[in-house]
């Protein structure tokens, strides 16, 4: 099996990955796995033919998706998606782009696959995801700073970042609405290309509260005990590989792959390396059940 390679298409991700997430969870070569035969035979004729497949990825979200300290891109869905690809006999490149470029890189044919992102309604109608993980949103605050979140009512005054073109953005743009129908203090955001980013814009002080994906506040919280603590986590809809709706079959087969990784012991070894609970894997890899999964 050929080895990835890389692009770095974003050169200001990268820098600011490697400030937030660089240490632990890594691997000194990359995971392989052998190919097999039935499963390489459920991929559609163009995709089996062109041999590699693009892969987009934000890496902002350690343990799942980050740079090493050798700056290779590795992390928990990066390695899954590494081993599944050898299972069917292709190869992966790895293409790094910021949050808000990935949907359109993967409706445009830049990207065959999307590393990881949640898996919500909206997203369906032109990513068809193989559900993985259960995960939600956190906020996360300084260490040291005196904050009292129960709900997002409580988020009404402070100053808030978010990720540019997530759906956490949307929502805090609803709560922002909603803080002023109540006449409450006003709810100010600002807006950043990657969770690294937002993370330190709370470093800085220059924002109270940043709104990121649970498995990055959780490991960032983790690793960096003196800097980060999370205030508050809402449990919301899964983390998905993404794929073009069409054609179907390429989902499907990545979704096989993944099992057969499971009944061979190769998943939870890869789960146990990044230390993700066994409570918040999805082991039947269903397509699209985001929404039912919410919660």
């Amino acid at each position: 099996m050929r080895r990835s390679r890389m692009s770095f298409a974003a050169a200001a991700v990268v820098a600011l990955a490697l400030a937030g997430c660089s240490s632990g969870g890594g691997s000194e070569s990359e995971p392989s796995a052998e190919k097999v035969d039935d499963l390489a035979a459920l991929l559609p004729q163009d995709i089996a033919s062109k041999g590699t497949l693009n892969l987009g990825v934000n890496v902002d979200i350690a343990p799942l998706k980050y740079m090493d300290d050798a700056g290779e891109v590795t992390g928990f869905s990066i390695e899954q998606f590494r081993l599944a690809s050898d299972v069917l006999g292709l190869d992966v490149n790895i293409e790094q782009g910021s949050f808000d470029s990935l949907v359109p890189g993967l409706e445009s044919g830049r990207y065959d696959a999307l590393a990881s992102l949640a898996d919500i309604k909206d997203r369906q109608a032109s990513v068809r995801f193989v559900d993985f993980l259960r995960a939600g949103v956190s906020w996360v605050a300084a260490a040291d700073a005196t904050v009292d979140v129960t709900s997002r009512d409580d988020l009404c005054g402070r100053r808030i970042a978010v990720l540019k073109g997530s759906g956490a953005e949307t929502e805090m743009r609803q709560q922002v609405q909603s803080c002023a129908a109540a006449n409450a203090p006003q709810l100010n955001l600002a807006a950043y290309p990657d969770s690294n980013a937002a993370l330190l814009s709370v470093d800085s002080g220059e924002d109270e509260l940043a709104m990121i994906d649970s498995p990055a506040a959780t490991y960032n919280a983790a690793q960096f005990p003196d800097k980060y603590k999370v205030a508050y986590t809402e449990y919301t809809n899964p983390n998905g590989i993404g794929f073009p709706t069409e054609p179907p079959a390429l989902a499907d087969a990545y979704s096989a792959a993944l099992k057969h990784l499971l009944e061979n012991g190769r998943y939870k070894e890869l789960a146990d390396k990044y230390q993700i609970p066994e409570g918040d894997l999805i082991t039947d890899f269903p397509i699209n059940k985001g929404p039912e999964l919410a919660g």
